[in-house]
C-alpha cells in the first residue's frame, strides 16, 4: 500500500515538476521581442552611437531631403551681364552698385522758388546715349509759356547737353567750350509736361562730378541787370510777378509798384514806375 501511494507521489511530482518548468520556458521567450527581419542585431558597444546614412555620413548632419531653398527672384536677363564683368574704372564703383543706381531710374528735379539744382557724377551706362557711354539723366517738369535755362558745368570734362521733349524727342543740344566750362540750353516750353536732361560729355566716354541747374528765366523788359536780379529773387514761386505774399516791405509800398491794383508787380509795371520817376 505504501508502496503504491509512494508510487503515485513520484508520478504526480515528475508530472508537476515538467509542468513548472515548460512554462517557464514559454514566458522567458513571449517576453523577448521580436526583431524585424531587416534589422541587424544590437552591438551594445554601438547602441550609443548615431545611425549613419550616405556613405557613413550621420544623419544629423544631412540636409532635410523635403525642406525646399529659398525662393530668390531671377535678375533681370539684360542686367545679369554687368554683375560678371569686372569693374575697372578709376572710382572703384563695384558692378553691383552700377546696377542698383541703373535700377532706380533717372533723378527728378523740382523746381523751387524758380530754381532747382543737381550735384553727381556721370557714370558708364550699359546702354549707350547717342553713341555716348557715360551719361547721367535728370528729369524735370516743365510748364507751357515759360521760358527756362539750363546749365552744366564740370572741371573734368567738356560738358555737353541735350534736351529731350515730353514725347522723348531731342529738342536742343550744346557743348562747353572748354573743359570746365558751362554748356547751356535756354528754352521756351511749347507745352507742359516731363521733360528730360541728359549731362555727359562732348567725347561721350569721360566720367566724373558734374553740376547742373534748371531755372525759370524772368523777362528783363529793359530792366537793369541789378533790379532783375532782385526781382527774380523775390518772385519766390517762379511765376513772373510778384505776389503780396512774397513782398518783403510794407503794404503801403507794394501798391505804390501795383499800378493796375491787381495784388501782383510785373517786371512791365516796375519799368512804368521808373519812368514815371525820372
Amino acid at each position: 500500500m505504501r508502496k503504491r501511494q509512494f508510487a503515485a507521489l513520484l508520478v504526480i511530482g515528475t508530472f508537476v515538476l515538467f509542468l513548472g518548468r515548460v512554462p517557464s520556458k514559454s514566458l522567458q521567450q513571449l517576453a523577448e521581442k521580436p526583431r524585424s527581419l531587416n534589422t541587424p542585431p544590437t552591438d551594445p558597444e554601438k547602441a550609443h552611437e548615431e545611425p549613419k546614412r550616405d556613405g557613413g555620413i550621420p544623419q544629423s548632419k544631412l540636409e532635410p531631403a523635403n525642406v525646399a531653398p529659398a525662393s530668390v527672384a531671377p535678375l533681370p536677363k539684360e542686367h545679369a551681364p554687368l554683375l560678371r564683368e569686372r569693374d575697372n574704372d578709376r572710382h572703384g564703383k563695384s558692378a553691383l552698385s552700377k546696377l542698383l543706381r541703373d535700377l532706380k531710374g533717372p533723378n527728378e528735379l523740382k523746381l523751387a522758388n524758380g530754381r532747382a539744382d543737381y550735384k553727381g557724377e556721370v557714370a558708364e551706362r550699359e546702354e549707350p546715349y547717342q553713341d555716348k557711354k557715360a551719361y547721367t539723366a535728370l528729369t524735370v517738369r516743365l510748364e507751357a509759356g515759360k521760358s527756362y535755362q539750363i546749365d552744366h558745368t564740370s572741371r573734368v570734362f567738356q560738358a555737353f547737353l541735350y534736351l529731350e521733349g515730353p514725347d522723348g524727342n531731342r529738342l536742343k543740344e550744346h557743348s562747353s567750350p572748354t573743359i570746365g566750362g558751362n554748356s547751356r540750353i535756354a528754352y521756351r516750353a511749347e507745352r507742359s509736361g516731363v521733360y528730360r536732361v541728359i549731362a555727359t560729355s562732348l567725347g561721350g566716354f569721360r566720367s566724373g562730378p558734374f553740376a547742373c541747374s534748371v531755372s525759370v528765366e524772368i523777362p528783363a523788359y529793359g530792366l537793369p541787370k541789378a533790379l532783375a536780379v532782385l526781382f527774380r529773387e523775390l518772385d519766390e514761386d517762379g511765376d513772373g510777378q510778384i505776389g503780396l505774399y512774397e513782398w518783403k516791405g510794407s503794404a503801403a509800398e507794394f501798391r505804390e509798384y501795383d499800378l493796375n491794383g491787381d495784388g501782383f508787380i510785373t517786371p512791365d509795371e516796375l519799368l512804368r514806375y521808373l519812368k514815371k520817376e525820372r
